[in-house]
């Protein structure tokens, strides 16, 4: 598959292929979890300091969200594994991938 198809395909909306995923799946792609977001003020801004406790728009316990750019790929949980932060994807977001499953991919 050369890049013009590529081009065409992405102009046309046209859904990604298994084998589209298998030509680029060497490449790095970053992954964000967020945790919530809010909007403050300039002043509130200002007046941030080591310390200052910022309240989200999450109630604790729930979910996070799991992006990949800007599109919302999965709900993730926080875990621990080997002293380490992660992330248990706990359900997929139909919408970002409609017509495809894990598997088709995952080959």
């Amino acid at each position: 598959m050369d890049l013009l198809c590529l081009d065409k395909q992405m102009a046309e909306h046209s859904p990604i292929t298994s084998s589209d995923v298998h030509n680029f799946r060497d490449i790095g792609i970053p992954i964000e979890v967020r945790i919530g977001q809010r909007t403050a003020t300039v002043q509130e801004l200002a007046s941030i300091e080591t310390g200052s406790i910022i309240l989200l728009d999450k109630p604790a316990g729930e979910t996070l969200d799991l992006y990949v750019g800007n599109i919302r790929l999965a709900s993730v949980e926080v875990v621990v594994v080997e002293d380490r932060l992660a992330v248990r994807i706990t359900e997929f977001d139909a919408t970002a991938f409609p017509a495809k499953t894990k598997e088709d991919l995952a080959a």
